[in-house]
């Protein structure tokens, strides 16, 4: 049920209108964004209760309605004395694939933070007129500068599959094409803005691969200019991209029975590899030998059913990753053990495409990841269950999901909450392909969708912090655990938004 009926001025038709302002901004919390002749009840009511409900539950949200898809997003490394920067891929008609760099330029409207529950509902959303797209949104200063600008476009030789930018240098994006390839760009290189044909700094391509579609891409976070990519047959490829061409590449070998999906670097042993893929599986590699000496340190089915699409390492402990895939469940595992899950975390509805742990940030719980599927984001924080737990053997109460030993299946997965679910965005109305963390900026996230748009979103900043004591407590037993990490990514400094 929504808070507010909606703002004054509201029509049957349109669900708002909007009032221009002098600086060109449009306000109405409902422009253009709920659209009641669409036919479907259940949807516009949906739609109409999240837009009057998101102030209270955001700080500040961005939905750029791109010309085009994106596939893939991300967040670039941090840069001193520079605002926050993103890139996204297109996915077109193969005559506009493009990779987009974008700047974040907006100033935090801090007179937003009031008590009148009502007012803050009804009102705040704005327009903005950006090269990107149309921009709706709240919870920023009304300017006539747009919210984002456009830092470099670059052209793409087919749709970008993903993107992964290079976390020691950040002007360094690495690209993976929908014929096999990983491409280079230095996106401050100058180039020649009337040429439309792609011109990547490097092209690297595993021999005798065939053009092969794939989505897997990931930089080591310890070893510098070290890239994995993986594709539909199967094949994973390490490469050293400081070497030009197939010299450069330091392992290639088949990891999985079908289509490789996804892979990432351990970020606390250098040599350490997970992989995932449409066997279902979940493969450990140690990759300390040379080229074709690669050795499977263990391996493991990560799903009851269908691919396993998405994994990643914990910042925070060495022996924690988290995958997911089409059986809708996220499951985290402790490598010292991989008999079963320690954690299966119910509550998506459609296919789980991404899962990424939250960097570390101060006053944020070590204990947070997120997760992606058809139209829904889930923030979990895994630390929930076990203070439930504690708190229903201490007070001898205990519930019948816990007594029985119950499992959320699919079927009541939108009906029950579970403990570890922390936060929900559910501003997408298609399926959303990828989401990324600001590494810098907590709770600061873009996220993309199949329907052509991009959203710049931060939850209430206060959803989970942690006491201060219970973060020292938390970082310290895991670290006990963590071990010495060879060379590492300069670690984010400790500092406010860059839009406050």
């Amino acid at each position: 049920m929504a808070l507010a009926d909606g703002p004054a001025g509201s029509s049957e038709e349109g669900g708002a209108t909007a009032s221009n302002s002098p600086n060109g901004v449009v306000e109405g919390w409902g422009v253009q964004v709920v659209d009641r002749r669409d036919g479907d009840a259940a949807l516009v009511e949906n739609r109409t209760n999240w837009h009057v409900n998101a102030p209270l539950l955001y700080d500040y949200f961005i939905d750029v309605t791109l010309e085009w898809s994106a596939l893939s997003v991300a967040w670039l490394a941090d840069v001193d004395g520079q605002l926050p920067r993103f890139a996204f891929g297109t996915h077109s008609n193969e005559t506009h694939d493009e990779v987009v760099i974008c700047q974040l330029e907006a100033e935090l409207d801090e007179s937003l933070y009031i008590d009148d529950v009502a007012q803050v509902a009804a009102g705040n959303w704005k327009r903005w007129r950006c090269d990107v797209g149309e921009t709706i949104g709240f919870g920023l200063v009304e300017d006539e500068i747009p919210p984002l600008r456009t830092i470099a476009r670059l052209w793409h030789p087919t749709e970008v599959n993903r993107i992964a930018p290079c976390l020691h240098r950040p002007q360094l994006l690495a690209t993976k094409t929908a014929n096999g390839a990983v491409l280079l760009f230095d996106y401050e290189r100058e180039r020649d803005h009337n040429s439309r044909e792609a011109d990547p700094d490097a092209r690297l391509t595993p021999p005798d691969a065939g053009d092969i579609d794939g989505f897997a891409l990931s930089w080591s976070s310890l070893r510098r200019h070290c890239l994995v990519s993986g594709g539909n047959d199967g094949r994973c490829c390490l490469w050293d991209v400081t070497i030009a061409s197939q010299a450069g590449l330091l392992h290639n070998f088949i990891a999985h029975d079908g289509a490789l999906c996804d892979a990432a670097f351990s970020r606390h042993e250098i040599d350490l590899l997970a992989t995932v893929g449409d066997d279902r599986a979940l493969h450990l590699w140690d990759l300390r030998a040379p080229l074709g000496g690669q050795q499977r340190r263990s391996s493991l089915s990560a799903a009851a059913e269908g691919e396993v699409l998405t994994v990643d390492w914990s910042h925070h402990c060495q022996y924690s990753l988290a995958s997911s895939g089409k059986d809708r469940q996220v499951r985290v595992w402790d490598t010292r053990s991989l008999r079963e899950p320690c954690k299966s975390l119910p509550g998506h509805t459609g296919d789980c495409v991404v899962v990424r742990w939250a960097p570390p940030n101060e006053g944020q719980s070590p204990n947070v990841l997120a997760s992606c599927a058809t139209n829904e984001m889930i923030i979990w924080d895994l630390s929930a269950q076990e203070a439930k737990q504690a708190e229903e053997l201490s007070t001898g109460v205990m519930t019948e999901e816990l007594s029985k030993g119950r499992i959320l299946g699919e079927e009541d997965a939108r009906e029950s909450i579970a403990p570890e679910l922390l936060f929900q965005h559910r501003g997408h109305f298609g399926g959303i392909a990828d989401f990324s963390y600001n590494l810098v900026d907590r709770n600061l996230l873009c996220s993309a969708d199949n329907q052509g748009h991009l959203q710049i979103w931060s939850p209430q900043c206060s959803f989970d912090l942690v006491g201060s004591e219970d973060a020292a407590e938390g970082e310290q037993e895991l670290e006990g655990n963590a071990g010495d990490s060879a060379e590492r990514a300069p670690s984010p400094s400790q500092k406010k938004p860059r839009l406050a």
